[in-house]
């Protein structure tokens, strides 16, 4: 009888060490081929071709081996290796090596997928935004519990532009609005750029607070936690008007910020347009980050490396006069990512493009016709507009410039400036006439009387404060005001900043402006809407490049 039960043990050992002989063979790849022999045995993935066209999608047939086939594999056997750059300051060691069993399961679901190298998993989880002629999917990379992974078909896709993504993304990767590039896996057939995963792409976020103020039943794509953040972030006032440094306009700043990093590093984006700026959700916060750096170009690499990019173009209806035109006395630099920007700061204060429908753009484009720029009523957006889609290049606003435009200052640092150009007028009787002159009409209108934008009941008030009371002395803030000055109203203005506590005392006063800085800032916004930038360029003209103002400014 133990004879019997030690020939039995012998057995199981030796059929526990041919599978276990079988699993290494073959690992998940092998395991994952022969149970999905169907079209989601793997990521379908498509790249783009030199032209910037979408390629037919190329579907990876399984073997055992996980290649594909005798003659794939001659005609890729000749490729380069791609490579992450070593002489840059950045961590992109490879991940650890994780046994094939820890990456079956994908999810609870237990999505398949290909694993890669044996440190990257890839879903067939297809990432529905972002988009443009290549596949993204879900996956995970070494211990990373999450990224996202762009396919490209290296019989598609040359090495010089997988290589340029690479290099340049390394260059700029250190940036909390530029996507973060985790690594690079290879084999045979495909590139997978591991990259930051992310919620959705600027596009798809401006269709769906279209959709929702218009409360329209179209379909955009899917959104799930993203429709619980918007229901609790006001994107618009009505009618579209962007509140002071809205939660959009704080997106558009991220945007700037993440430009004028590229062009401090001297690279140039070249396809900045909604598809290619993504939206990352963290603790009901949102943040916008620059992505897919294909066609950008390092100006301070060699000429070489880039040679693959000269007959390349960004998206149509995204490019600048000189990238349409292709007018070799009009060098391509950073000045068409600011055109690109000015369509894109459009596209996000009005949901609508400055140059028309897609199909009349580029015309447009070339022919300086901003078809759409007179539906733009916000005084800030529309000056900074202008100056970004100027046709001559040399005239737009840099990355760095664009950060000091009052479009992006919040609700303080907008007070601040009216106060301390309240102080700086009253210390110069010489601007006094010019700025009720030629300023004042535009501000208060051709009434110049700005009491009765304020009402009634706030007036009252202020006039009981203007009178002091027996034994008391007067204040500064407590003097009265000439309704027709523009000078009194940024008088009145600096002394409900500077003494808000004393000044709206009274409950419905305090109820009427809200909160200080922001509640008075859109009180006086709502009222003058122009205020602000005649008065930012009246300080311009007069007192730039002085010390009190160079905040402002430089």
């Amino acid at each position: 009888m133990w004879l019997l039960a030690i020939s039995l043990v012998g057995l199981l050992v030796v059929v526990v060490c041919v599978f276990l002989r079988f699993s290494k063979d073959k690992g998940l790849d092998g395991i994952v081929n022969e149970k999905k022999r169907d079209k989601n045995s793997a990521p379908r993935v498509s790249a783009s071709g030199e032209d910037g066209t979408k390629n037919e999608q190329v579907e990876k047939k399984s073997d055992p081996s996980g290649g594909l086939g005798e003659e794939n594999e001659k005609t890729n056997s000749e490729s380069k290796v791609l490579s992450v750059p070593s002489d840059q300051n950045i961590n992109k060691t490879l991940p650890v090596m994780l046994p094939s069993l820890e990456l079956r399961k994908y999810d609870e679901n237990e999505t398949p997928g290909k694993v890669v190298n044996r440190r990257l998993l890839v879903s067939t989880n297809e990432m529905k935004y972002g988009r443009n002629g290549y596949e993204v999917f879900q996956g995970v990379y070494g211990r990373r519990s999450s990224v996202a992974v762009k396919c490209l078909d290296l019989a598609h896709t040359t090495e010089a532009f997988i290589q340029n993504e690479i290099d340049n993304h390394c260059l700029c990767d250190d940036h909390s609005n530029i996507i973060r590039f985790h690594g690079l896996e290879q084999d045979q057939s495909f590139a997978y750029i591991c990259l930051e995963p992310w919620k959705c792409s600027l596009d798809d976020l401006i269709k769906l607070s279209v959709r929702r103020t218009k409360r329209d039943t179209q379909a955009v794509a899917p959104v799930d936690d993203l429709e619980k953040v918007m229901k609790r972030i006001k994107f618009w006032k009505e009618k579209g008007k962007p509140l002071p440094l809205t939660p959009m306009l704080k997106l558009m700043r991220d945007v700037v910020c993440g430009l004028a990093h590229l062009h401090k590093l001297k690279i140039i984006h070249r396809n900045l347009n909604p598809q290619n700026v993504l939206i990352i959700v963290k603790d009901m916060t949102l943040t916008a980050k620059i992505s897919d750096m294909s066609l950008s170009k390092h100006l301070g690499g060699k000429k070489s490396s880039y040679k693959h990019l000269a007959t390349c173009s960004g998206s149509s209806g995204w490019q600048a006069p000189e990238q349409l035109n292709k007018d070799k006395k009009k060098k391509e630099d950073f000045p068409a990512d600011m055109f690109n920007f000015g369509c894109l700061l459009h596209y996000a204060v009005m949901g609508t493009h400055p140059f028309g429908s897609p199909s009349e753009r580029d015309t447009n484009i070339k022919t300086n016709n901003k078809t759409n720029l007179s539906l733009v009523t916000n005084l800030e957006a529309i000056n900074l507009i202008e100056q970004l889609l100027n046709y001559k290049p040399d005239l737009r606003p840099s990355a760095t410039q664009v950060l000091l435009h009052p479009l992006f200052w919040d609700s303080e640092k907008r007070l601040f400036f009216l106060r301390e150009a309240s102080d700086r007028i009253e210390l110069d009787i010489t601007m006094w006439g010019d700025l009720n002159k030629t300023i004042a009409p535009r501000v208060l209108g051709e009434s110049k009387d700005w009491a009765s934008k304020l009402g009634k009941t706030f007036i009252t008030h202020i006039e009981n404060l203007a009178q002091a009371q027996p034994g008391q002395e007067s204040r500064q803030y407590n003097r009265s005001y000439k309704y027709w000055s523009l000078r009194h109203l940024l008088r009145l203005i600096r002394n409900i900043l500077s003494h808000h506590r004393e000044i709206l005392d009274d409950p419905k006063i305090k109820e009427m402006v809200g909160k200080v800085p922001e509640g008075l800032d859109i009180f006086f916004t709502a009222r003058f809407p122009n205020l602000m930038m005649e008065i930012y360029a009246f300080i311009s003209m007069h007192c730039k490049g002085e010390e009190a103002f160079e905040k402002y400014f430089n």
